[in-house]
């Protein structure tokens, strides 16, 4: 499952001892490299015989862990991972926002930008005549460079608009979406 959102499947796994062990995939799809992290899952608890699953229950975009238990009862947690990868190395000096890739796409594309200091970014997607028809991001975010999977698996045909807005700076693309 991808659970944070970065084109990559990250890894889930149940430990003996009653908890969840999540592995992020800090490398790519083709070269996956695996970086455990803990904090993630830290409050699940899973018994005997238990299967996690995955759906966006609470409808923010982000797969939320159901954990199935042998007895019919289950477990609902909460996806707290940001939906953005921290890639930078290096504080970049300015806001950017670039034009997504593919461009046009079927279904996914990836949509990145740079963030200079710490702001609350938000990220939204329009259609044509203005309307939003998606919310990929809104929230506080450190200085760096990010990047976020958009799904238009939902849309028609057409142009769209995707527009990245901070306390400071704002700017808009276009993207296209081909069936």
């Amino acid at each position: 499952m991808d659970l944070d959102r970065d084109g990559d499947y990250d890894l889930i796994i149940g430990g003996i001892n009653g908890r969840l062990l999540y592995y992020r995939n800090t490398g790519t799809a083709s070269s996956p490299s695996w970086s455990r992290d803990d904090a993630v899952v830290a409050d699940v608890r899973i018994r005997q015989d238990a299967a996690p699953a995955f759906a966006d229950m609470d409808g923010d975009g982000k797969p939320d862990v159901i954990v199935g238990e042998y007895n019919g009862n289950f477990s609902y947690y909460k996806n707290r991972l940001p939906t953005t990868v921290y890639e930078a190395t290096e504080l970049p000096a300015k806001f950017e926002l670039m034009q997504n890739y593919p461009n046009p796409f079927n279904p996914t594309t990836k949509l990145s930008f740079v963030i200079s200091h710490w702001s609350l970014v938000s990220l939204k997607v329009f259609d044509a005549l203005g309307r939003e028809v998606a919310t990929l991001m809104n929230e506080d975010l450190r200085a760096g460079k990010y990047g976020i999977i958009f799904d238009g698996r939902g849309l028609a045909s057409g142009v769209y608009i995707y527009r990245l807005k901070t306390n400071s700076y704002g700017d808009a693309k276009r993207m296209v979406v081909l069936k």
